[in-house]
């Protein structure tokens, strides 16, 4: 008769089976105990963390705008005209002598044509005023100085004759003839030299109104000439071509603008703040400008009076030089410093949170897999943050997410 002999080994694994599965179902009662019988679970890739921090926290108005030039120039003809070509289009940059159109007047060149045949006119007549004065005052010296001799001639003879007459050599009445003959050349030399000054003063005047006349012709061909150099036109200004309102072919009329240019280093921006913030803004205040490329410094000079859709346009001043890369109509986005709280708690503005409001947010845990709802107190927001007056500490991790709209829970655990 066989005797069963009992296998030592299958009976250990089973001992073991039986163990593991009493140590599994402990865990689990453990880990059931241990959590929560409320809490509900949260992955962790779906929620935004913010950390508080504590510091000076500035309190300021975020807005946009665009930058404008403080120096413009604006171009304009100066006759009617038609635009024959375009040299630069908006957005090139210029110096003072660059070349934007230039523009064609048939008319104009004929005017200056004309105009410079008159001046070559006016001159060749004062060559002959001056020709014919000349001739002129010469038959005059000459009837003066053959006067003069006969004059001379004569006074002469008259001196001789009164001492002739004594002796009894010669008649009074040939005497007093020839006292009155010198009586006559006399006044009559004095009576040609009064005409020969005003000779003089004659000429210099016919002088004066024929070098008025070419003075007159020279000021209307240079002004035609201003003209017709400006038919070329030119920025002016060295900077950047803002506006070219006109097009190839295009008739202008005198006065009508043709192209804004504006500097590119007196800049200023022009933000355009929200009316429900504006209150809070005073001229003076500090100001941070983004261009995206770089951060720069300025103040407060102007607010505007008026609303235009909900907004009021605030005028800043670079402290220094505007950011790098800067250009007129650029976008730009600013931070008003209305404020600065002193050793503050703040955070990156939580979903729906306000200033001087209080929420119910989620507080993780130092374990940062348990969070727990937490009534926070914020007071003034700037920006993407806002300050805490209660409710969380510095260092603290907050939820951010409005974490009570997917749960019921006063208590979360959060699972990778």
């Amino acid at each position: 008769m066989d005797i069963p002999v009992e296998d030592k080994k299958t009976k250990l694994t089973g001992h073991w089976k039986w163990l593991l599965a009493f140590l599994a179902v402990v865990f689990v009662i453990v880990w059931q105990w241990s959590k929560p019988a409320s809490s509900e679970t949260l992955q962790r890739k779906d929620l935004i963390l913010g950390e508080v921090n504590q510091g000076d926290f500035t309190v300021g108005i975020e807005a946009y705008g665009t930058l404008v030039s403080n120096r413009q120039k604006r171009l304009t003809s100066r006759t009617a005209a038609t635009v024959d070509e375009i040299y630069l289009k908006p957005g090139a940059i210029v110096e003072p002598d660059s070349a934007i159109l230039q523009l064609g007047n048939p008319d104009l060149l004929q005017d200056l044509e004309r105009v410079e045949q008159d001046l070559i006119q006016e001159q060749a007549n004062l060559r002959m005023i001056r020709l014919n004065n000349s001739r002129e005052l010469m038959a005059e010296e000459a009837s003066l100085a053959q006067l003069k001799a006969d004059y001379e001639t004569v006074r002469f003879r008259l001196n001789a004759e009164e001492r002739l007459i004594e002796s009894g050599t010669i008649s009074r009445l040939t005497y007093n003839t020839t006292r009155l003959k010198e009586r006559q050349l006399a006044e009559r030399v004095k009576i040609l030299t009064g005409q020969r000054e005003q000779l003089l003063l004659v000429h210099q005047e016919a002088l004066k109104i024929q070098q008025e006349k070419i003075k007159q012709a020279n000021g209307a061909l240079k002004s035609l000439r201003n003209k017709v150099e400006q038919l070329t036109v030119r920025a002016g200004i060295q900077g950047v071509l803002q506006e070219l309102p006109v097009v190839l072919g295009q008739s202008v009329s005198a006065g009508e603008t043709l192209a804004v240019a504006g500097s590119t280093s007196d800049l200023v921006a022009k933000i355009k703040v929200p009316q429900t913030q504006v209150e809070k803004v005073t001229v003076g205040l500090p100001v941070q400008i983004d261009n995206r490329r770089e951060t720069a410094t300025g103040k407060v000079t102007r607010i505007s009076p008026k609303v235009i859709e909900g907004t009021v346009t605030v005028e800043v001043a670079f402290d220094d030089l505007p950011p790098t890369g800067s250009r007129p109509d650029q976008s730009v986005s600013a931070d008003i410093i209305v404020d600065t709280v002193e050793d503050a708690l703040f955070i990156e503005r939580p979903v729906n949170a306000v200033a001087h409001s209080q929420r119910e947010l989620f507080k993780l845990d130092d374990s940062k897999e348990l969070a727990n709802s937490t009534v926070i107190s914020f007071g003034v927001e700037s920006g993407r943050h806002i300050q805490i007056v209660a409710g969380a500490s510095d260092g603290e991790m907050l939820i951010l997410n409005d974490v009570h709209r997917s749960v019921d829970s006063d208590q979360v655990v959060i699972v990778n």
